[in-house]
């Protein structure tokens, strides 16, 4: 058998080495951790941006009310005659239930008793519907008002957490309502007296103080689909 030089040798340790080598991993010289020790933690990941963005306003729901108990209190205001329902002059002093008779009383009796009013607002309620976007025209002798100040006003017997809704007419006598300070805008479901004046201009009682116009604001409200339209002649 032949006999290693020394020069021999170290080169056979020279091949070896490379072999057995890797380059360093920070990850590798990381300690385990001890039974009991919690793992070290890791930087967690961002959310995305639009996870991050929020809604602009919060879901709405309509104003809270005892349908029932609204129902009643309209018979109380209105019934005059006291026969447990509203119906011909009782109906005319009541805009608002009026403008909506034919979603109220869909037999075409020509008369609301307590129980209809209450079907009629659990409806609203059903709908999940907070607020509407809303806009109606007003003309005077078949031209448009301009700067004419329209007002929906809840009926009374809805209660006071149905608010006012105002807008002013521009030049092709159009108005968008909406509650005034209140996010995001629009009207929320109900029965509405409509009143309109005009700085400057006297407008008839009948459209105003002691108004003859209503409206019902819902999905399927008389008016919603079509256009709502208010023809004032005077």
């Amino acid at each position: 058998m032949k006999s290693l030089t020394i020069p021999g040798l170290l080169l056979g340790i020279l091949l070896v080495l490379p072999l057995s080598l890797k380059a360093a991993d920070p990850s590798d010289n990381a300690a385990e951790p001890k039974a009991g020790e919690a793992k070290p933690q890791t930087e967690p990941s961002q959310p995305s941006k639009s996870s991050d963005k929020k809604p602009r306003f919060p879901r709405l729901y309509p104003p809270v009310i005892d349908a029932k108990a609204a129902g009643v209190e309209a018979i109380k205001q209105f019934d005059t005659d006291h026969d447990g329902k509203i119906s011909g002059k009782e109906l005319d002093k009541c805009p608002g239930l009026k403008a909506a008779i034919d979603k109220i009383d869909p037999s075409g009796k020509g008369e609301i008793t307590a129980a209809d009013i209450a079907a009629r607002i659990k409806a609203w309620q059903d709908s999940k519907l907070g607020r509407m976007s809303l806009s109606c025209s007003v003309k005077k002798n078949g031209q448009p008002l301009e700067e004419a100040e329209v007002k929906f006003v809840p009926e009374k017997f809805l209660g006071d957490k149905f608010k006012t809704a105002t807008g002013k007419t521009d030049a092709n006598g159009m108005a968008m309502l909406s509650i005034p300070r209140i996010n995001p805008p629009g009207v929320a479901p109900g029965f509405y007296r409509v009143e309109i004046t005009k700085d400057g201009e006297t407008i008839p009682a009948k459209y105003n103080t002691d108004t003859i116009l209503g409206q019902e604001v819902a999905l399927d409200a008389k008016g919603i689909q079509e256009g709502i339209k208010f023809n004032l002649d005077y």
